[in-house]
């Protein structure tokens, strides 16, 4: 249980890290091509694709933490040796193969953390709603419009039916725990995988 306690503790981080970061990270290439005309958006960018490499080191470590593993080196590690004199090839040079890709991945992040975010929920929420069933029987609540679903046991007071539920409940609690803690593992072995093969 306290892996899968821990596990869902990386994948609620990650969800909500992935979310907000996806949305930052559109916000500044947009405005960064929409200002490239006047330069300021060449600084946007530039200032974009080194922020993209310190989040994806940051959830690289984050995962690797996860997992107890040593953080592999990142593969866009800068190079010592004289900067670009110029501007548009200092653009080109930041915007590296390695960089597009992270950025890439950091916009899928959008997607991937809001259903990490929603199956972690469920996962939980579900079990325990079927657990705590015979308390909703006992408590004789009046029915509402999102207690219909239970309206049956709380007022004609199924118990056989509510005990059903409750012990379907504590079946799916440790099929939840052990499918969070694989989820929780697969998605920080991805993510330290890709970054040791970049």
């Amino acid at each position: 249980m306290r892996d899968a306690l821990r596990g869902s503790w990386y994948l609620l981080v990650t969800s909500v890290v992935g979310i907000a970061w996806a949305s930052l990270l559109l916000s500044l290439i947009a405005a960064g091509i929409g200002t490239l005309i006047v330069a300021i958006g060449a600084f946007v960018l530039i200032g974009t694709a080194e922020l993209v490499h310190r989040v994806e080191d940051a959830e690289v470590e984050r995962a690797a933490r996860f997992l107890a593993t040593e953080m592999p080196r990142s593969a866009t590690e800068r190079v010592a040796g004289q900067a670009p004199a110029t501007l548009p090839t200092r653009l080109r040079d930041e915007w590296t193969p390695a960089r597009r890709r992270q950025a890439l991945a950091g916009v899928a992040r959008l997607v991937t953390g809001t259903v990490l975010l929603t199956l972690t929920i469920v996962l939980w929420t579900i079990p325990l709603a079927l657990v705590s069933t015979p308390m909703l029987a006992a408590a004789d609540l009046e029915p509402t419009d999102w207690t219909k679903h239970v309206e049956s046991i709380v007022d004609v007071g199924e118990w056989p039916a509510a005990a059903a539920m409750s012990v379907a409940g504590i079946l799916l609690l440790p099929v939840a725990a052990f499918a969070l803690r694989h989820l929780a593992t697969a998605v920080a072995t991805r993510t330290v995988v890709k970054a040791a093969g970049s």
